[in-house]
Order: structure tokens, then C-alpha cells, then sequence
């Protein structure tokens, strides 16, 4: 396939001794298992415009701080696999491409991989269905912030805290599975119709609060 003109290859770095990595600020795309199982990685400047993590790109390593830049479309299935040292994933300047959920199986941005101690994740814009979740563990994870362009939830969750942004409540559990939302406090923006809220998350051991 065409590669951008400044690219990470895949497996370039796998199982390398490295702590510290600073990319080129032009790398536009990170390859396959790039930084597999660097289990000393614990810090990466990713550059400035960046479009493509690939899977596995930095599974098992030890990243416990990464911004991402703006120009950031996708992250592909299990790209932070097993990263146990990371607490927070600020996505929310990135404008990334639509999902395709498990059953169309393309493009896997919501898959980023089983991480446990995973506590904050702030999802991207761009994105109108939200199944963030999918075959992930990520079960310390406390705070969700909803992207402002998400429609509708096909997400398990619970006891959480859930940060929404648009001013109507998005729809829940689209494909009639057995998706819900339990024992969360959902936070309404301030400028939000909390009536649509109430419709959509009331009962199941929710609270719902409007940010003043």
C-alpha cells in the first residue's frame, strides 16, 4: 500500500531497550507492533502530524504520559494492549474517523486495547456512535468524557462517571443487545436539555447532574 512520506515501519523498534522516544514532528504514521513489548518505554512525543497508530504499536509498553496531536484519525485494534502504567487518555483535541463496531470489523478505533488501571478517557470528535469498550478491559476506568458528536451509545457501564457535552441525550443500545447504563452519574452540560437526559438515563441506579 501507499505509505505516507514519513513513517515508523512496523516491528522498527519491537522489544528495543528504549525509555524515551521523541518522533520526527512529520511522521504521519506509526506501523504494526512499531513499539511491541518496549516494556522500559515510558514517555513518546508523537510530533505534530501524526494520522495513524497501527495495531499493537505500542502494546506491553510502560507509557504513562503521551499527548496526542490534532491531526490523529485512528487508532487501530490493540494499539495500547496491555499498557498497565497508563491513567489518562486526552483524545478530545483529535477529530477521528467513525468507528466500525465489532460486527463490521474494518477500522477499530474503539478497540485500543485491555488497559486495566486505565481511570480517564476523553473521547475524540468526530465520532457518532460510541462503543468505546469492545473486547477491552478497562476496568478501572471511573471517567468517561463523551465526544459532543456522539448519538448513540452501544456501550456496557458501570458505576462511572459520564461527562457529556451535546445538548441532547444521544439514544442507547441501538443493535437491541443488552447494553445499559447502570449506576452512573451522568453530567449534563450546562446548556443542555436535562429533560432528554432524564428520558434516556433515569432509573437503573443513575444520577443525573447539570454542570453549572
Amino acid at each position: 500500500p501507499h505509505m505516507p512520506d514519513c513513517y515508523i515501519p512496523s516491528h522498527a523498534f519491537s522489544e528495543m531497550n528504549l525509555t524515551e522516544v521523541v518522533l520526527p514532528k512529520t511522521v504521519k504514521f506509526i506501523g504494526h507492533s512499531a513499539f511491541y513489548a518496549c516494556t522500559s518505554l515510558r514517555k513518546i512525543d508523537l510530533g505534530e502530524y501524526l494520522m495513524i497508530i497501527e495495531r499493537y504499536a505500542f502494546a506491553k509498553t510502560s507509557l504513562s504520559d503521551i499527548k496526542f496531536p490534532k491531526s490523529l484519525k485512528k487508532i487501530k485494534g490493540e494499539a495500547f494492549d496491555e499498557v498497565v502504567t497508563l491513567r489518562v487518555m486526552d483524545l478530545s483535541k483529535c477529530t477521528m474517523d467513525e468507528i466500525s463496531n465489532w460486527l463490521g470489523g474494518a477500522e477499530v478505533n474503539a478497540e485500543i486495547g485491555c488497559m486495566p488501571n486505565l481511570e480517564t478517557i476523553y473521547m475524540p470528535q468526530g465520532m457518532t456512535t460510541f462503543s468505546p469498550f469492545v473486547n477491552m478491559d478497562c476496568s478501572g476506568l471511573k471517567n468517561v468524557y463523551v465526544g459532543k458528536d456522539v448519538k448513540v451509545m452501544n456501550a456496557s457501564l458501570n458505576n462511572m462517571n459520564l461527562h457529556f457535552k451535546s445538548e441532547t441525550a444521544p439514544e442507547i443500545n441501538s443493535f437491541g443487545f443488552f447494553e445499559k447504563i447502570t449506576n452512573c452519574t451522568i453530567y449534563v452540560p450546562k446548556d443542555g436539555n436535562i429533560t432528554s437526559y432524564y428520558a434516556k438515563f433515569n432509573g437503573n441506579g443513575n444520577k443525573i447532574v447539570q454542570e453549572k
